[in-house]
């Protein structure tokens, strides 16, 4: 999982990858290093984008996504947000949703 190095990669990932996850997270988190890890370790990784943004590093970008609670995913499918879960949530079921779209895209 690449680290957000700027607000214009976050806008441009949006807008270019028909899937991408986004993990909000701080570095004291420990579910947040734990989902991090499982992000990277998923057997689909390879086809779905995935960017880590540091809720210290870019209070900014938080504001603008609203985001209150790490740790945070959020995944945008075609550029419109489709999933967004903060707090104690299962990351697979998460894996299991953007399985979903993955399979559309493939199949159309």
């Amino acid at each position: 999982m690449k680290n957000l190095e700027n607000i214009e990669e976050l806008k441009k990932l949006i807008s270019q990858e028909k899937i991408l996850l986004v993990q909000f997270g701080t570095d004291s988190c420990a579910p947040c290093f734990s989902l991090k890890n499982k992000i990277d370790s998923w057997k689909f990784s390879d086809k779905i984008k995935s960017i880590y943004v540091s809720i210290e590093k870019f209070p900014e970008v938080t504001a603008q996504e609203n985001i209150f609670t790490a740790p945070t995913i959020e995944v945008f499918i075609e550029g419109k947000l489709s999933i967004r879960k903060s707090g104690y949530f299962s990351l697979d079921e998460i894996f299991q949703q953007i399985l979903r779209y993955l399979e559309l895209f493939e199949n159309n």
